[in-house]
């Protein structure tokens, strides 16, 4: 999908604030709605800001850590890369942290590998998950993880939009939601920015839900249950 430009952005949020010469509302004030609604998409979508890296894990620990600044949350780790970070390997695959407890009540102890094979996460710290076995004390362990980062800062008209275009109408929303609740003599609007507040939530809800519809994993998942 193509992305967009911020100066499209605004100009687009400007027609619906019926302020298109940005009287009441400056270029600078749009950007700074626009970095406020893209961090409120994302809280919520986290898949929206999705990045693929090559992850080293820490050694000799089953413990692991999203470390960067801009790490929000895990989302989910598809594979070994290897003591390079290039080569994929196995699958890693996630688990229940409870039921290898049950079996192997000492795995976080078990001797380390140059591969590991499951993953355990825990929605109570996103930034947070355990691997197994341990990755290997000394051999670098990668493996492949998508992630959700905090979005590009917008910062000028000339910049684009850090997502997919599919989302410009949600964020949209929200700027105008921004706008009209802005504590102003000239802009008393609480009843239409509580509109757009509600059309934002109602967008990306209605993305997500046709995201599932043709999710491979849930359509799996439906077929097996037929």
């Amino acid at each position: 999908l193509l992305l967009m430009l911020v100066s499209e952005h605004i100009s687009l949020v400007a027609d619906t604030l019926q302020d298109t010469s940005n009287v009441n509302w400056t270029v600078g004030q749009h950007i700074t709605y626009l970095n406020d609604a893209l961090r409120a998409a994302v809280s919520i979508r986290p898949d929206i800001s999705a990045v693929t890296v090559s992850m080293l894990l820490t050694a000799n620990t089953t413990l692991q850590t999203l470390s960067a600044p801009t790490d929000l949350r895990l989302i989910d780790i598809d594979c070994n890369l290897g003591s390079d970070g290039t080569t994929p390997g196995d699958s890693v695959l996630l688990s229940d942290k409870s039921a290898i407890s049950r079996f192997i009540p000492g795995w976080r102890s078990v001797a380390g590998t140059t591969a590991v094979k499951e993953y355990f996460f825990d929605e109570a710290r996103p930034d947070e998950f355990e691997v197994y076995p341990r990755p290997h004390a000394t051999t670098p362990v990668y493996v492949r993880v998508n992630k959700s980062v905090l979005p590009t800062v917008m910062a000028a008209v000339g910049d684009t939009l850090p997502v997919k275009d599919i989302y410009a109408s949600a964020l949209r929303e929200m700027c105008c939601y921004l706008a009209f609740s802005r504590d102003s003599e000239r802009t008393p609007n609480w009843q239409r920015a509580g509109r757009h507040f509600a059309a934002f939530f109602n967008l990306l809800e209605k993305k997500m839900t046709a995201d599932m519809q043709i999710n491979p994993k849930v359509r799996a998942a439906v077929e097996k249950q037929a």
